[in-house]
């Protein structure tokens, strides 16, 4: 049987809730977001998110019709029979007209509910079934397809991974609760009486865990959907998009190895990180940043473009550091840029080429502009800020200046930000 190749816009909008689900760590907005977002990939008129017990009961934990209403009694408006073989086996069920499936036709509920297209798919987490997602749709036979079930399959896995982790946060939440208060307390107590360096060094020990976590959550996840898409698990691709994946894989990669060299950054403090500096041909060397831009998820109402002067200077720097940099105000501008450009562009000025970033963003108050390089620091009001380590633009002016550079924004409120930075040309 020969399927179709996959949708792009749909790769992005997995990608999408891949993120967002790895970023969710409260159990509840978790299976509410998936649910929904179920509802909406499928076009079922029901769906419920059921977990297993320890006692193996079914804990129907969300059950929600198409339009948001929140629906009563689910044990008894679903096939049992259909549920107990999916979580029983592992495997998913896709059914065109229940009625008429020789396994299901004669079940109870089947003929008392009239249920016709259903589709059921197990919550599967290192190998542990959690629960199921179930979705129907009892006004149309033939609702769903094999083409809706690969999706819904994709969607389970990175959930099912996902509310693991949110419920083992959960558990874990009551017992360090009291201790968390002390640490925060000791943290700003710190803040006040240590000097520079050691309330550094004391910081991120405390963080360290945590960034890796929020930084290689999502990557996992990103990885696992670009890798079966890849390997043609749910079809063959177009070479555009068979282009697109591999620069995503690209990218992710990049991501997680600057994941495993954030913490040698730290070295900076001491003075102890080396740089491995060579001539670089800056034309090429911004275009493929620009390519890998191209694969960030930026909102849909954003442009991303590259400016680049002709006849660029040749410059000396350390490649993946200076991509680092690069990246980082890259991500910074997608964090903050719902509608408009963001622009990479490059120009020559006085014996050195000037790189930056310029967004259509919300702009950064100018209280804020002196400060914006400090250690945890981050602008903006509470509503538009993401999560994140506060480090990022730290890190970029301690290897732009370990360059010989210079790094500085220029922005307004309500216009956008010019984050951008100076190196000097290359004597060859």
């Amino acid at each position: 049987m020969i399927q179709e190749p996959i949708n792009l816009e749909l790769l992005l909008k997995m990608v999408e809730i891949s993120q967002h689900m790895a970023e969710t760590r409260e159990v509840k907005p978790l299976l509410d977001y998936a649910m929904d977002e179920a509802i909406k990939l499928t076009g079922a008129e029901r769906g419920y998110l059921i977990l297993l017990n320890q006692d193996n009961t079914l804990d129907f934990r969300v059950k929600r019709a198409k339009d948001g209403f929140q629906l009563t009694d689910p044990a008894d408006q679903v096939s049992h029979s259909v549920l107990d073989k999916v979580i029983s086996t592992g495997r998913p069920i896709i059914l065109r007209n229940t009625a008429e499936h020789p396994d299901f036709k004669l079940s109870t509920s089947v003929i008392r509910l009239q249920l016709r297209s259903i589709m059921a798919v197990p919550l599967i987490s290192r190998g542990v079934t959690l629960g199921a997602l179930y979705v129907e749709n009892r006004s149309i036979q033939g609702q769903f397809t094999q083409n809706s079930l690969s999706p819904l399959i994709l969607f389970a896995n990175q959930a099912a991974v996902a509310i693991e982790n949110a419920l083992l946060n959960e558990s874990l939440e009551a017992k360090v609760t009291a201790r968390t208060a002390e640490v925060q307390q000791a943290l700003a107590e710190l803040e006040h009486r240590w000097t520079e360096a050691v309330e550094f060094n004391r910081v991120w020990s405390l963080l360290s865990s945590t960034i890796a976590h929020d930084i290689r959550a999502p990557l996992s996840v990103i990885f696992t959907a670009l890798d079966q898409l890849s390997e043609r698990t749910f079809g063959e691709l177009t070479p555009d998009q068979d282009m697109v994946i591999a620069t995503a894989q690209r990218s992710a990669r990049h991501a997680l190895t600057l994941t495993n060299d954030f913490f040698d950054l730290i070295k900076l403090e001491t003075k102890n990180l080396t740089i491995y500096p060579e001539v670089v041909d800056t034309h090429s060397y911004l275009l493929s940043l620009y390519e890998i831009g191209r694969a960030m998820p930026w909102s849909q109402g954003v442009r991303f473009e590259l400016e680049l002067e002709s006849n660029l200077p040749a410059l000396r720097f350390d490649r993946t550091r200076m991509q680092q940099v690069i990246i980082n105000l890259l991500s910074n501008a997608l964090k903050f840029t719902q509608q408009g450009k963001v622009i990479l562009y490059a120009q020559t000025r006085q014996g050195e080429v000037v790189i930056g970033v310029r967004d259509s963003g919300p702009g950064i108050d100018p209280a804020e502009l002196e400060t914006i390089f400090e250690r945890f620091r981050q602008a903006g009001n509470v509503e538009m800020r993401r999560r994140g380590s506060g480090l990022g633009l730290a890190i970029c002016k301690e290897l732009v200046e370990l360059h010989q550079g210079k790094i500085w924004v220029e922005s307004q409120p309500n216009v956008g930000s010019d984050f951008k930075f100076a190196l000097p040309v290359s004597g060859g």
